[in-house]
């Protein structure tokens, strides 16, 4: 029998969960949930006096995000996330949530329109 991967992602941990949940229910067994960022983890330092140890960008301050260059900082800092600049359609939400599932191939189309269904991107 073949099998076949499905990348699913999801704006909400929440979503993310219950459609894992329902992928199981419908007899998958291989399904993870896991959360990613577009920016590498965070540095291993204290933040807590920024005269002494001064924030290297924008995005290191608003996101967190561990910033290897100054060029990456700025490249980071440009993102919606870190600037507050969008197109007035509302908050940016990333879909930083994955659901990975292996599914039998002839089960593919029907797992990939539950998951639609759910709210999924895939």
């Amino acid at each position: 029998m073949k099998e076949r991967g499905i990348l699913a992602y999801f704006h909400t941990e929440e979503q993310a969960k219950k459609a894992a949940d329902e992928l199981k229910r419908h007899g998958v067994e291989n399904v993870q949930v896991d959360r990613f960022s577009v920016f590498p983890s965070t540095e291993e330092r204290d933040l807590d006096n920024p005269i002494a140890e001064p924030l290297s960008s924008l995005a290191q301050n608003v996101m967190d995000a561990y910033i290897s260059s100054p060029d990456a900082g700025v490249l980071a800092s440009a993102h919606p996330s870190a600037s507050g600049m969008a197109d007035g359609s509302g908050w940016q939400t990333d879909e930083d949530v994955l659901v990975t599932a292996v599914v039998e191939e002839s089960r593919l189309e029907e797992m990939r329109a539950l998951l639609e269904s759910m709210g999924a991107r895939l």
